[in-house]
């Protein structure tokens, strides 16, 4: 298939050159979507440079299922990346996987601190999220919070963390899904 058309959504103007202090681009940060002839977004991304992306992008397994290119232009990376995580999560682009995902509402701030909990710092740390899983809190499908995140909010270190979701998987709690995270298992819900 041929390379898609390049649609250009931003004022006439060319991008000025002007260092982007959050993330060392250079100039204006294009938001992109690729887009199947359907118009249905195969997959987004932002760039400073949207033809080396084209090219980059051109050896991808979905290029063939391209048949248009948009951009939109963005002053600063931040709102770009904004922009790119809003686009992802809500247009689901097909070949987009880091950030198409459900996540579980939020990393509880209610949870106890688990700092003193001993050798038991894991087991606990399953008993809380077991219990977010079993009350509905955390759906089936969802990805929950990255080890980081849950060793900080119950104030343990990463390794107890880890173990934790070791026990987890095992008890078919969470799954892993390579490269992107864990995952909420389908459970068996008591009848009501």
């Amino acid at each position: 298939m041929s390379t898609p058309r390049f649609t250009d959504h931003s004022t006439p103007q060319s991008c000025p050159e002007r260092e982007n202090a959050e993330a060392g681009r250079s100039g204006r940060i294009a938001l992109y979507r690729y887009l199947d002839t359907n118009g249905n977004p195969l997959y987004i991304g932002i760039t400073s440079h949207p033809e080396d992306r084209q090219k980059a992008h051109a050896r991808a397994p979905w290029a063939q299922e391209a048949a248009s290119l948009t951009t939109e232009w963005y002053d600063t990376d931040a709102e770009a990346s904004a922009a790119e995580t809003l686009a992802i999560r809500t247009e689901r682009p097909i070949y987009n996987d880091a950030e198409n995902f459900d996540r579980v509402p939020s990393t509880p701030t209610t949870w106890p601190s688990l700092a003193k909990a001993g050798p038991r710092k894991a087991a606990k740390l399953v008993e809380l999220i077991r219990a977010e899983i079993d009350e509905g809190n955390w759906p089936t499908g969802h990805k929950i919070p990255a080890p980081r995140e849950l060793a900080a909010a119950v104030e343990i270190g990463l390794g107890a963390t880890n173990h934790a979701i070791q026990l987890l998987r095992q008890q078919r709690y969470v799954y892993r899904y390579k490269s992107f995270g864990y995952f909420v298992c389908e459970r068996d819900r008591p009848a009501s």
